[in-house]
């Protein structure tokens, strides 16, 4: 078995990425990864040079034979001379695994079986990904008609998820619900893997000038865009759900739901190409400093939060204006039946009838509650007199 060393070039011309890899070279072109031992970046400055040592070193200690030499490798100069080197070993050189490891090249055309022991397929091809690679498992010989599966490398996995069903099921209940089936808000799912145009669905790629993750494609994207933008009043805002937008607030679900028509663009993995948000994205929403798997979750607060705001959605016009945020402070306390509950009782103002006072004492319990938890509401509502 002939085996390479070498850096696997990804990006464009004047941005280039390597990944250093050791490939079994008897497959054509780039041969099939064995592993994945580094990376060289020559985009950043210094240069960027990262390399499993410990790798390289079992390898060359169970028999392979360099052409070249990794000693003095200290240096970009240096790195640059483990391109395209070749180190030959017989297959009893190989590096011993476990019981249940392999080595990729030993995946292709094995038999994939569910834990039922039904057949799904054999391994048709790897497709190496920035995180797990997937296998791509087909039908075998003598059943053509078995669907073409994609089954991440983990142990254990979920095996299908559509993003739409989750936000359907998650929106298709309550409130939510009864306003669609009035007919009072309508909410439709676009999923962008229906336009990624290969027979993977795959609409993701790695980053140009390297790094982690990946980047969702600005085509697949901007398709589904189009085949909805018809449809939609002109001037309609798309907002994407990006950790660098503005802060989603009471102020924000007020003014959206007054729009007309609202697309709710929501990314994944390390975020979408620059040039879709610079071509179709008029706001971009967060709701927070903190890191989500995608915008999903996002796009399903703003739905709820702003869909409460439409005349006739909720039974009262009043039960969203007395609720927390909509004058500026955090809501009063809510107390119902009964009337004491393990030596806690009902502040007797709530049970005397008197609707002045009432409405006195809530207004006090809003101010002294934002004023301990929220603090900067306060600052701002005296800034704004």
């Amino acid at each position: 078995m002939a085996v390479k060393i070498r850096l696997k070039r990804l990006g464009a011309k004047k941005a280039p990425f390597y990944r250093i890899v050791v490939a079994d070279s008897r497959i054509q072109r780039d041969g099939k990864t064995i592993e994945e031992i580094g990376f060289y970046d020559p985009t950043k400055n210094p240069a960027e040079l990262k390399v499993d040592v410990e790798a390289a070193k079992k390898w060359l200690s169970n028999g392979a034979q360099p052409s070249d030499t990794f000693e003095n490798i200290n240096d970009m100069t240096a790195a640059e001379k483990l391109r395209d080197t070749i180190i030959k070993i017989t297959p009893e050189q190989a590096l011993p695994l476990a019981e249940d490891e392999f080595y990729i090249r030993d995946l292709y055309d094995m038999e994939v079986y569910t834990v039922e022991g039904e057949l799904l397929g054999i391994i048709k091809d790897i497709i190496v990904t920035g995180a797990n690679d997937v296998y791509v498992v087909g039908a075998g010989p003598g059943d053509q008609n078995k669907k073409e599966l994609l089954i991440p490398a983990i142990k254990q996995c979920i095996m299908d998820v559509d993003v739409s069903e989750m936000i359907k099921n998650g929106l298709g209940h309550s409130m939510i619900k009864r306003a669609c089936d009035r007919n009072l808000i309508h909410i439709e799912c676009v999923n962008i893997r229906d336009f990624s145009g290969n027979k993977h669905l795959q609409v993701d790629d790695y980053p140009y000038g390297g790094g982690a993750g990946m980047v969702m494609q600005p085509q697949p994207i901007y398709d589904a865009y189009v085949s909805i933008k018809d449809r939609m009043e002109p001037g309609h805002k798309v907002i994407y759900m990006s950790p660098q937008g503005k802060v989603f607030n009471q102020i924000l679900a007020e003014e959206l739901s007054r729009e007309k028509d609202v697309v709710l663009l929501c990314g994944h993995y390390e975020g979408i190409d620059q040039r879709i948000i610079e071509e179709i994205v008029t706001d971009e929403i967060s709701l927070g400093d903190f890191v989500l798997t995608g915008g999903e979750l996002v796009a399903m607060t703003i739905i709820d939060s702003v869909s409460r705001l439409i005349p006739e959605v909720l039974n009262k016009e009043e039960s969203h204006i007395n609720e927390s945020f909509s004058g500026g402070l955090l809501e009063y306390p809510q107390y119902t039946r009964p009337p004491e509950f393990m030596g806690r009782k009902v502040p007797p103002v709530l049970l005397s009838g008197n609707h002045g006072e009432i409405a006195k004492w809530r207004q006090e319990q809003s101010y002294y509650v934002t004023k301990m938890r929220r603090p900067d509401l306060i600052e701002r509502l005296e800034a704004q007199k």
